[in-house]
């Protein structure tokens, strides 16, 4: 079964700062497992909001 093994918390930020978020998850290496990033139920796309978001590996 999949499962978050390490949520991202809530955090509150100063505009110009930044922030890491991390998040992890346990799943079965035969399936793909996607990650979706939301701000105020906006899905965060890092290809086109990369002015904004970084997304690290």
């Amino acid at each position: 079964a999949t499962k978050i093994t390490v949520a991202p918390s809530d955090t509150e930020m100063i505009v110009g700062d930044t922030t890491v978020l991390r998040c992890a998850a346990s799943y079965d290496p035969s399936l793909d497992i996607t990650f979706i990033w939301t701000v105020d139920s906006y899905i965060i796309n890092f290809y086109t909001d990369f002015e904004h978001y970084e997304l690290l590996m």
